[in-house]
């Protein structure tokens, strides 16, 4: 009797595993196709938010706003979806007239990009601009000018910051200095 119990403890060890085995291989293959598909929107979204953004018009900010907000919803922690964001309302708060709102956005987003800790030229250049937008021209053209020489040192070109370069030494009177950037 006894070996009679033993053998049917391993015959039924043996079915737990013959039904536990698929479930968790088929557990593994569902999780990592919704990871993929989710992987997946996130680069279709960016792609578009970056793409919008090149546009430089109100309606192209808008849609670049909304790309990235969907990246949001699918990744809460995104640096990049943060950056976008932080560029586009700061260009929406000060040369779009987004007021107060569009202020607090771009500032929200900045610090949200900013504890991700991973580098994004569009993260320095909001960063820039919303110093610029709030009357701290000075220490956004030399945070920024700093960041410009930094990158330059390391053999490394932003069309992005020598873009917001150029435009806040344009906007602060330096004409020649923003030629010098945009070129």
């Amino acid at each position: 009797p006894r070996r009679r119990r033993q053998g049917g403890g391993s015959r039924s060890m043996f079915f737990t595993l013959l039904v536990i085995a698929p479930l968790a291989i088929g557990g593994y293959y569902a999780w990592g196709q919704y990871q993929a598909k989710k992987n997946r929107e996130i680069k279709k979204n960016l792609d578009e938010a970056s793409e919008q953004l090149k546009h430089d018009s109100y309606a192209s900010y808008k849609l670049a706003c909304a790309a990235a907000d969907r990246v949001l919803e699918l990744d809460p922690d995104s640096v990049a979806a943060h950056g976008y964001l932080a560029y586009a309302w700061a260009i929406r708060w000060g040369e779009h007239g987004g007021g107060d709102e569009a202020r607090r956005k771009a500032e929200d987003h900045l610090a949200a990009a900013k504890a991700g800790n991973e580098l994004s030229s569009h993260l320095y250049a909001a960063e820039a601009l919303i110093k610029t937008y709030a009357g701290r021209t000075p220490e956004a053209l030399a945070e920024l000018e700093a960041r410009v020489k930094d990158f330059e040192a390391k053999g490394q070109r932003s069309s992005l910051l020598s873009l917001t370069l150029g435009l806040i030494r344009m906007n602060a009177g330096n004409l020649e200095g923003a030629r010098e950037s945009l070129d």
